[in-house]
């Protein structure tokens, strides 16, 4: 927002105006960027870039913590998708983001590596 005093040309003052932007739509934009930046598009799991930095940090804070990092493929994943199509497969993939998200406790950071690859980290 903006505030302006108004003047006319001898120099009198004549009134005032405001002059406001709605930045809501940047705002908006701004947080489906930071999301997109850190999370995986399909699954909605952090994504790789995120889980190490998250766990480069935590283990830099930390050291003295113990920590456990599992990380999981899916076997023979792309027969899968040879079989039955990439739909299944990201239905697959969707549906294992979901089960985490859902048995893995707040703090555990949960990420979608890669095609079929998962990773977790917890204190």
């Amino acid at each position: 927002m903006t505030f302006g005093k108004l003047f006319d040309a001898q120099e009198s003052y004549i009134g005032c105006y405001f002059l406001m932007h709605d930045k809501t739509q940047d705002i908006e934009r701004l947080k489906k960027e930071r999301y997109r930046s850190t999370h995986d598009m399909l699954t909605g799991l952090h994504n790789r870039e995120y889980f190490y930095e998250t766990v480069h940090k935590k283990l830099k804070e930390t050291p003295e913590d113990n920590y456990y990092i599992i990380c999981a493929n899916i076997k023979d994943f792309k027969l899968i998708n040879d079989l039955f199509g990439t739909k299944m497969g990201d239905a697959i993939l969707i549906r294992l983001a979901e089960i985490a998200k859902e048995y893995l406790p707040p703090e555990t950071i949960g990420s979608r590596m890669e095609s079929d690859h998962f990773g977790s980290e917890q204190v």
